[in-house]
């Protein structure tokens, strides 16, 4: 008999962190496993399970495909890198 695997398939999605998320990483980049049709939301997840030091920041993140922000309900695009970046202080 053979074992059916009742997982959704699972990708590896590259982010690039920018500005102090890097510092608090250690790393330019997080590679995060994610569902094969990730919501942002999903993204998010992954990257607070892989790097809990990042909690503290990563609600105020925005997520930008290519030129543009993502919203937590899109889809993350497949073919577009990804970039995560810290909220921005000033005025």
């Amino acid at each position: 008999m053979s074992e059916t695997k009742l997982h959704p398939p699972v990708e590896f999605r590259r982010v690039r962190l920018r500005a102090s998320l890097a510092e608090h990483a250690g790393a330019p980049f997080l590679d995060i496993p994610i569902p094969a049709v990730p919501s942002v939301a999903a993204l998010r997840a992954g990257i607070a399970e892989a790097r809990p030091e990042l909690g503290d920041v990563l609600a105020g993140c925005l997520l930008i495909s290519g030129e543009r922000v993502l919203g937590e309900d899109e889809v993350v695009p497949a073919d577009e890198p990804l970039a995560l970046v810290p909220p921005m202080r000033g005025g």
